[in-house]
Protein backbone atom coordinates (compact mmCIF):
# COMPACT_ATOMS: atom_id res chain seq x y z
CA UNK A 1 0.00 0.00 0.00
CA UNK A 2 2.43 2.39 1.13
CA UNK A 3 4.04 2.12 -2.34
CA UNK A 4 1.41 2.99 -4.19
CA UNK A 5 -0.84 5.67 -1.96
CA UNK A 6 -0.21 8.13 -4.56
CA UNK A 7 -2.13 5.97 -7.74
CA UNK A 8 -4.69 5.31 -4.71
CA UNK A 9 -4.95 7.96 -1.97
CA UNK A 10 -8.49 7.21 -0.74
CA UNK A 11 -7.36 3.34 -0.90
CA UNK A 12 -4.66 4.10 1.51
CA UNK A 13 -6.54 6.55 3.43
CA UNK A 14 -9.26 3.86 4.21
CA UNK A 15 -6.78 0.92 4.82
CA UNK A 16 -4.84 2.80 7.64
CA UNK A 17 -8.75 3.95 9.34
CA UNK A 18 -9.04 0.15 9.18
CA UNK A 19 -5.45 -1.07 10.81
CA UNK A 20 -5.95 2.11 13.42
CA UNK A 21 -9.51 0.02 14.57
CA UNK A 22 -8.12 -2.66 13.93
CA UNK A 23 -5.42 -2.09 16.67
CA UNK A 24 -7.78 -1.18 19.26
CA UNK A 25 -7.83 -3.40 21.96
CA UNK A 26 -10.68 -5.58 22.38
CA UNK A 27 -11.48 -4.95 19.15
CA UNK A 28 -9.10 -8.08 17.07
CA UNK A 29 -10.51 -10.91 18.58
CA UNK A 30 -14.35 -9.21 18.23
CA UNK A 31 -14.24 -8.05 14.77
CA UNK A 32 -11.46 -9.91 12.93
CA UNK A 33 -13.64 -11.72 10.43
CA UNK A 34 -14.92 -7.41 9.16
CA UNK A 35 -11.70 -6.22 9.03
CA UNK A 36 -10.40 -8.83 6.78
CA UNK A 37 -13.73 -8.26 4.09
CA UNK A 38 -12.69 -4.48 4.99
CA UNK A 39 -9.62 -5.42 3.46
CA UNK A 40 -10.20 -7.89 1.00
CA UNK A 41 -12.76 -5.42 -0.74
CA UNK A 42 -10.09 -2.58 -0.54
CA UNK A 43 -7.25 -5.00 -2.26
CA UNK A 44 -10.26 -6.33 -4.89
CA UNK A 45 -11.13 -2.77 -5.74
CA UNK A 46 -7.30 -1.16 -6.21
CA UNK A 47 -6.71 -4.78 -8.33
CA UNK A 48 -10.33 -3.78 -10.72
CA UNK A 49 -8.87 -0.49 -11.24
CA UNK A 50 -5.53 -1.28 -11.96
CA UNK A 51 -6.59 -3.66 -14.72
CA UNK A 52 -8.89 -1.38 -16.06
CA UNK A 53 -5.92 1.60 -16.12
CA UNK A 54 -4.47 -1.27 -17.93
CA UNK A 55 -6.81 -1.79 -20.58
CA UNK A 56 -7.15 1.66 -21.45
CA UNK A 57 -3.35 2.66 -22.31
Amino acid sequence: MEQNKQNFSGSYERAKTIFEKYNKDGYKGINSVGISFEIAALVKGIAILTNAEEKLR
